[in-house]
């Protein structure tokens, strides 16, 4: 475990940061195109669309067999754990890459797994610290409710995560994840989100 996270964990926490200020930029990117239905204006933004096509390019490579067999030798951890952070700091989505270099390691599946969320808590640090240094003059905005909802339903998304992959119900969960970020790919690149 120590390895991987000296491999890859400091690769990616720079990854994050350098990919972090992608995501606030793309509130300040110029609008791309505007288009309307039922009665609603969406505008898109280059910012917008190149996440969008991210999320949706990852959700589909998440759920190819192909993908999931590719074998990367342990010394381009450091390699994956850059890409990784900075996709995961640019659209916060970053599971393909890291299990791409982290899968065939010869690691057992509870290795496997703790070497993913260790990986995933510090991208997630370093990508939030950038976004808290961003929005701090507007926490105003930010509804609470909206918040604390989220909130829970990611620890209650993780809590029933972990039990239906002890009972091997995770490949229903993964097509699931897969077709939501599909749709929310979809919904990005339109600007609906």
């Amino acid at each position: 475990l120590r390895a991987v996270i000296i491999a890859a964990g400091i690769t990616s926490v720079i990854g994050a940061w350098r990919g972090a200020p992608g995501m606030s930029a793309r509130s300040e990117a110029a609008t791309r195109y505007i288009w309307s239905a039922a009665g609603h204006t969406f505008s898109v933004g280059p910012m917008s669309l190149v996440i969008g096509l991210l999320i949706f390019a990852f959700a589909l490579l998440e759920s190819w067999e192909k993908f999931e067999k590719l074998v990367i030798p342990k010394k381009w951890f450091p390699v994956g754990g850059l890409g990784s952070g900075f996709f995961g700091g640019l659209s916060g989505h970053q599971g393909a890459l890291r299990s791409a270099f982290l899968m065939k390691s010869g690691m057992s599946k509870e290795a496997f797994m703790g070497n993913r969320v260790v990986l995933a808590c510090l991208v997630d640090l370093t990508r939030i610290a950038v976004y808290a240094g961003v929005i701090r003059a507007g926490w105003s905005d930010i509804d609470p409710t909206s918040l604390v909802l989220a909130t829970l339903a990611a620890f209650a998304g993780a809590w029933y995560g972990n039990k239906t992959m002890k009972i091997g119900e995770l490949t229903f969960i993964n097509r699931i994840v897969t077709i939501s970020l599909l749709a929310f790919g979809v919904a990005m690149c339109a600007g609906v989100v």
